[in-house]
Parts: structure tokens; C-alpha cells; sequence
């Protein structure tokens, strides 16, 4: 199962499609075009690591902080 995903640069607008990946522990999505996060982004409930560097994004999720795995 698919773990570690980097899809940096890739114009990216919205993550929807990746939240069916359940098994991600890190996401790698720095300059990419987006501005917001999908409250179900808690569905990645074994995410571990989010690189969002170089994205608009102005609000994060609450559902951000349910998030236990997700490191500082």
C-alpha cells in the first residue's frame, strides 16, 4: 500500500482524490495551486507528515487537529 506520496509542482487546485489513499503516512504537496483543504482531509488518519510550502492555502481544516499522527 502506498505510504509516501510527493506531487509537488504539479498545479494541483484540490486534494479530494487523494483522500482515498487511507495507507499515506506523508504527503508532500509544496507549490502546487492551492488555497483551500477539504475538512474530510481527517479521513488521511494515519498522516504523519503535510508539506504544503508554496500553496495559498489562508485556512486550515478544524478537522486538522483530530489528526493524532500528524507531527509539528
Amino acid at each position: 500500500s502506498l505510504s509516501r506520496l510527493s506531487l509537488q509542482r504539479n498545479r494541483l487546485r484540490a486534494v479530494d482524490a487523494l483522500l482515498q489513499l487511507a495507507s499515506l503516512t506523508e504527503l508532500e504537496l509544496q507549490e502546487n495551486s492551492l488555497t483551500a483543504l477539504p475538512e474530510s482531509l481527517s479521513q488521511l488518519s494515519r498522516l504523519a507528515f503535510l508539506n504544503l510550502n508554496g500553496n495559498r492555502v489562508r485556512h486550515l481544516p478544524d478537522s486538522l487537529c483530530t489528526m493524532t499522527a500528524l507531527q509539528t
